[in-house]
């Protein structure tokens, strides 16, 4: 379906579309991104630009998201949100899990001081977390 820059462009914006909160436009996704997100913008938006390809993108992210949830070790499936009658996993409570692993072990680990997050009181880490992680 892709070339291999398209595919690449693709799966960096991926990754930004799992932790970008607020609207998913390209221009959301880059900043997320940040410097991982290398070329021109207008290469990223032809990624998106046919609108046949908008509805397997979404469905690839809410498939990997589903994955990633799965693969999470259930002491890591945390920040789900519950209400009375609620019986199971919703999709929200999956992309905050997920988005939770990625800023602690994604992001905040590969930034240069980024481990001292863990000196942080635990209740000021999950403040962060609670923060970052939200899916809407």
């Amino acid at each position: 379906m892709f070339t291999q820059p398209t595919y690449q462009r693709f799966l960096g914006l991926l990754g930004a579309a799992i932790i970008t909160m607020g609207r998913r436009t390209v221009a959301n996704l880059l900043r997320t991104a940040g410097s991982r997100a290398s070329g021109q913008v207008t290469s990223y938006r032809r990624v998106f630009s046919q609108a046949q390809r908008m509805t397997p993108c979404l469905f690839e992210l809410y498939s990997v998201v589903a994955l990633l949830y799965h693969e999470l070790p259930k002491g890591r499936r945390v920040g789900a949100i519950h209400w009375p009658g609620k019986t199971g996993v919703t999709f929200s409570d999956a992309l905050t899990a997920v988005r939770r692993w990625l800023w602690s072990d994604g992001v905040f680990a590969r930034v240069q001081g980024g481990a001292g997050i863990e000196e942080l009181p635990a209740p000021l880490r999950e403040v962060l977390y609670s923060a970052l992680a939200p899916a809407a």
